[in-house]
């Protein structure tokens, strides 16, 4: 299934690249605050085990399952956000393995994409 992780590929074509994160650890959209100009959270993805992030993210095959995405995406949600309640933190999952699927699946292994202005793109925005 394709799934989305994070990459060091293309990394340093835009000044404001980054990669806080692992090598080939499956990403999410994180937390995204309020100030888009100065902060990166709106421009990048969350690692699942690190919670760090990173601008690139690479669509690979992998033998992962929805429901294992689902599971992993609960447990980062959990460290996170500790106070969250068991229901929010299981539809909040689905919810959001759905989306990163669907994304995904939208293009070919081995795409590099970037978030900006509000939508993921493959390759670099300027």
């Amino acid at each position: 299934m394709k799934v989305l992780v994070a990459t060091k590929e293309t990394q340093g074509e835009r000044k404001s690249d980054f990669f806080w994160t692992e090598e080939g650890e499956y990403v999410y959209f994180g937390f995204e605050c309020c100030n888009t100009e100065s902060c990166g959270c709106s421009w990048s993805f969350s690692g699942m085990k690190s919670r760090k992030g990173t601008t690139t993210a690479k669509v690979i095959d992998a033998s992962i399952t929805k429901e294992m995405l689902v599971i992993a995406l609960r447990k980062s949600h959990a460290k996170a956000y500790p106070s969250m309640d068991e229901k929010t933190l299981d539809e909040g999952s689905v919810e959001d393995a759905e989306r990163l699927l669907k994304l995904a699946s939208l293009f070919e292994v081995g795409a590099v994409l970037r978030r900006g202005a509000g939508k993921v793109h493959e390759g670099v925005i300027a």
